[in-house]
């Protein structure tokens, strides 16, 4: 073989090994789409919503957010207190509560931008990121499985509900995401998760959960042991009493004012 074809064989070695490197993390992803996502109607993949979702080299906290009391507490512990980058989540599918089409959903857009406003205006807008809506996710096999089985035990209200999409869209992202749900011993996921779930993690223990209970290993509980009272007193003493003050939590809110009937209207304090 002459010098001349092996410098020349060298240099293409060089080249492919040059491309690999700056270009591998693409190659990765540039297989077979995930069956499981459906992100916002658009087909982005699950690696790309969290490998990239970082600011000044800090992890990003994802965060389910309905624009009510609890979540919203969250959303401002987390940034305000914790200082920690959140990507608020809201979930507007069609059959996200049964046969029933959400009333509130305008209203709790508008709560999570009212606090995402009162967070940049305290100066930690580079602490919270645009909502993230999803309206389209093709639910596993197993995790429909999973919300039937909770449903037949009475635990679940529907087989369906914004429990089972949570579950399914951390499990498809493979990534912690937290809640603003109250570990209430009437709710469900005390009736379903609360023998399982650590009180120092705020998740699950996959060691002890059932084939349906791990299926839920993603979610995060951070509220768990915590009461709305007790989230009142430590906001008045953080300094975002006020934001909670604007947030709603109610199913089917008349001219933008709660109903006063619903069991979410009941469950609030302020």
């Amino acid at each position: 073989m002459s010098s001349t074809r092996k410098s020349l064989i060298v240099c293409i070695l060089l080249i492919c090994i040059f491309y690999i490197h700056s270009h591998g993390s693409n190659v990765c992803h540039t297989g077979k789409k995930n069956k499981y996502e459906n992100f916002s109607g658009e087909g982005l993949h699950h690696n790309r919503l969290t490998k990239n979702f970082t600011t000044n080299s800090q992890k990003i906290t994802y965060l389910f957010c309905s624009g009510g009391y609890d979540s919203i507490y969250q959303l401002c512990h987390l940034t305000l207190h914790e200082k920690k980058i959140v990507q608020p989540m809201y979930l507007n599918m069609e059959d996200l509560d049964g046969d029933t089409k959400r009333k509130n959903t305008h209203y709790e857009l508008k709560s999570i931008q009212n606090a995402i406003n009162e967070i940049t205006r305290a100066g930690y807008g580079k602490h919270v990121l645009p909502v993230r809506t999803f309206e389209n996710f093709e639910l596993p096999k197993r995790i429909k499985e999973a919300g039937e089985y909770f449903h037949s035990r009475g635990e679940f209200s529907r087989p369906i509900t914004q429990y089972v999409y949570m579950a399914g869209i951390s499990y498809a992202m493979k990534t912690p995401i937290e809640t603003g749900i109250l570990c209430s011993p009437t709710g469900a996921i005390y009736k379903s998760l609360g023998n399982i779930i650590n009180y120092q993690t705020k998740m699950i223990n996959p060691k002890i959960a059932d084939k349906h209970q791990i299926l839920f290993r993603y979610l995060k509980f951070p509220l768990c042991g915590i009461s709305k009272r007790q989230m009142m007193k430590k906001s008045k003493r953080l300094g975002f009493f006020h934001i909670l003050q604007k947030s709603i939590s109610c199913w089917f809110p008349k001219n933008g004012s709660p109903c006063g009937e619903c069991r979410m209207c009941q469950e609030r304090i302020i």
